[in-house]
C-alpha cells in the first residue's frame, strides 16, 4: 500500500494522540490548581473574618476552612458553654472573674495607642499633638504588655504562643514618609508571630510576649487595608478551638470586639491600665502609664534589648 509522503498512517495518528494525553492532563491539573488556590482556606489561608451586616447578624468562621476539626463548643450540649456568659459581657472595664494565672491576654496595640492619644489631646487642648503610630509607640505598648506577662497565663492549656500576645497594624503608605518603614514592617508580617523577651525589675528570668503583625495570614494590601483584625480573629480561633480558654482581648475597636465575642471575653483600655497599675507595683506601674501618655520611661532600654528586625521597624521613619 502506497502512502502519500507527509500523511501519517492510522497507527501513527494513534501514537500522536497517546503522546498528547500527558500534556493535556498537565494543563488540566494546572487549571484545577489555579481554581482551587482561589478558594479561601487553601494552603492554610485564613477565611474572611466575620462582617457586621444589617440586623446585627454575622457570618461564621468555619473550622474546616482553617484546617479541619470540630470546635470544643460543638462537643458539648447546646446552651452549656461555660464561658458564654463572660464572652457576651458588655462591661469592658469590669475586673475579670478569674485568677490572672488562668487567663491569657491578646492586645490590639494600635487601638490602645489611639485611645491614649485622645487622652493626651484632652489633657493638652492648647497643644497641637502630632505622632507617628508606628514610631516609638509600639515599644510603649510592648513594655506595658510585659507587665501582664509576668502574672498572666501561668496555668493554662497548651498553646503555640505566649500567654500575652500583642498584635500590630501595618503602616499605611499614605501616612509614611519613606518606603523603608513599609518594607521593614512587611518583613515582620512575613516572619509571622514571634516571641520577644525582656527582663523586668524584681524578675530573675526573662519574660516573653508574642508579637504578631497585620498581613501575616491575610494580605489586605490590595484593598488598602492595614488593620490586624483578620490576624486577631484567626489566632483567637486557633487557640480557642480545642480548649475552653479564659482568653481576653483588649481593644477599643467596637467592630472587632463584637466579632471576637464568639471566642473570648473583651476588655478595653481602662481595664488594661488598671491591670498595669495593680501588677506593676507602686513605682513601675505609674511609670509605664506615663510612658503610654508620651513619656520616655524604659523606651531606650527596651528598644536596645529587642531583636534587630523588630527594633529597626519600631524606629524606622
Amino acid at each position: 500500500m502506497r502512502v502519500a509522503r507527509g500523511s501519517p498512517t492510522s497507527q501513527s495518528r494513534c501514537q500522536l494522540i497517546v503522546h498528547r494525553w500527558p500534556a493535556v492532563a498537565a494543563l488540566l491539573a494546572v487549571v484545577g490548581l489555579a481554581v482551587a488556590s482561589s478558594g479561601r482556606g487553601f494552603c492554610g489561608l485564613a477565611p474572611s473574618a466575620p462582617h457586621r451586616i444589617s440586623g446585627g447578624s454575622r457570618t461564621d468562621l468555619r473550622a474546616t476552612a482553617l484546617g479541619g476539626g470540630i470546635r470544643w463548643e460543638e462537643k458539648v450540649p447546646a446552651g452549656q458553654d461555660p464561658l458564654f456568659a463572660f464572652k457576651t459581657q458588655a462591661h469592658p472595664d469590669k475586673p475579670l472573674p478569674w485568677k490572672s494565672e488562668e487567663c491569657e491576654v491578646m492586645v490590639d496595640a494600635m487601638s490602645i495607642i489611639k485611645w491614649y492619644w485622645k487622652r493626651i489631646e484632652e489633657e493638652h487642648e492648647d497643644l497641637l499633638v502630632q505622632n507617628d503610630l508606628h514610631v516609638g509607640w509600639p515599644v510603649r505598648v510592648l513594655q506595658a504588655a510585659h507587665v501582664l506577662a509576668k502574672h498572666y497565663g501561668r496555668d493554662r492549656p497548651p498553646s503555640p504562643w505566649c500567654p500575652v500576645i500583642v498584635v500590630y497594624d501595618q503602616p499605611h503608605p499614605s501616612s509614611s514618609f519613606s518606603g523603608k518603614k513599609i518594607k521593614t514592617w512587611k518583613n515582620l508580617g512575613r516572619q509571622g508571630p514571634r516571641s520577644v523577651g525582656l527582663t523586668f525589675p524584681q524578675a530573675s528570668d526573662e519574660i516573653k510576649v508574642t508579637c504578631a503583625y497585620g498581613g501575616t495570614y491575610v494580605d489586605q494590601s490590595a484593598s488598602g487595608k492595614t488593620r490586624c483584625d483578620r490576624e486577631i480573629l484567626y489566632m483567637l480561633e486557633i487557640i480557642t478551638r480545642d480548649f475552653p480558654r479564659r482568653q481576653v482581648l483588649v481593644t477599643e475597636d467596637r467592630a472587632l470586639a463584637d466579632d471576637a465575642t464568639r471566642y473570648c471575653t473583651v476588655r478595653g483600655a481602662k481595664w488594661f491600665e488598671s491591670e498595669i497599675l495593680k501588677l506593676g507595683g507602686k513605682k513601675h506601674g505609674p511609670n509605664i502609664i506615663e510612658a503610654l501618655m508620651g513619656g520616655s520611661y524604659g523606651i531606650e532600654k527596651v528598644t536596645q534589648n529587642l531583636p534587630k528586625g523588630i527594633s529597626k521597624a519600631f524606629l524606622s521613619l
